[in-house]
């Protein structure tokens, strides 16, 4: 199980597959989504959207 934490308003998204969290995290505000392997930590860096909320 991957997961990681939202930088806006710091909820937690799981997901079965890594390339399904990389996906997802594209997509999330701010510059760096930090995925996490359960029971592993941090296990990949992926380059967020770069949008920040005004």
């Amino acid at each position: 199980m991957y997961w990681y934490k939202d930088n806006w308003n710091g909820g937690i998204h799981e997901f079965k597959t890594l390339s399904a969290a990389k996906k997802a995290a594209k997509d999330e505000c701010g510059c760096t989504i930090y995925i996490h392997k359960k029971g592993s930590g941090i296990i990949h860096t992926v380059k967020a959207s770069g949008y920040c909320y005004p």
